[in-house]
């Protein structure tokens, strides 16, 4: 691609995970600003395509934004069901704790690399229903929104507090 620069490529801006690019497998990358960025997964592609500022940003680089999860299933899961889901939402990018029970989950993540929604759409790609009644909806859409919110405060660069016009600089 003419005019595309490509920027550090062994380090994924988003978790900072060293990426080896394994024989022919072709890297996850996204351009912005002309600058090819390479990512160690899809996960970590999409959280840098929605937010890029987050994570080029010198005040946010290497912090964590713990939070904690849960989520109710619409029917009961066998055993053998707890802990597929176990293991795949434990394979995703930060991911700190998960616990499942027949009829729920709890998750403990960070924000800054995994989002509720995206650990809702691993578990439907798994086949997992969710708690359709309308508390754990207007739980589920408060979470989303809330964090949201957050992300995109962080990705905001800084403004003057209390309306004052920012000061001169010299």
């Amino acid at each position: 691609m003419k005019g595309v620069q490509n920027v550090n490529t062994d380090q994924c801006p988003v978790c900072k995970m060293t990426i080896r690019e394994v024989g022919e497998k072709e890297l996850v990358h996204s351009v912005y600003h002309g600058i090819r960025y390479h990512f160690c997964s899809a996960q970590c592609a999409q959280n840098f395509s929605r937010r890029p500022r987050l994570y080029l940003n010198d005040q946010t680089e290497g912090k964590a934004l713990i939070k904690r999860g849960r989520l109710e299933f619409q029917d009961e899961l066998s055993d053998a069901m707890q802990q597929k889901i176990r293991q795949t939402v434990a394979a995703m990018m930060g991911i700190h704790d998960v616990s499942v029970s027949a009829r729920r989950m709890n998750v403990v993540y960070d924000l800054m690399q995994v989002t509720s929604e995206q650990i809702e759409a691993r578990l439907m790609a798994a086949d997992v229903s969710l708690d359709k009644n309308w508390q754990q909806r207007m739980r589920l859409a408060w979470h989303h929104y809330t964090e949201e919110n957050e992300l995109d405060q962080l990705a905001a660069p800084g403004a003057p507090c209390c309306n004052r016009p920012p000061t001169k600089r010299s």
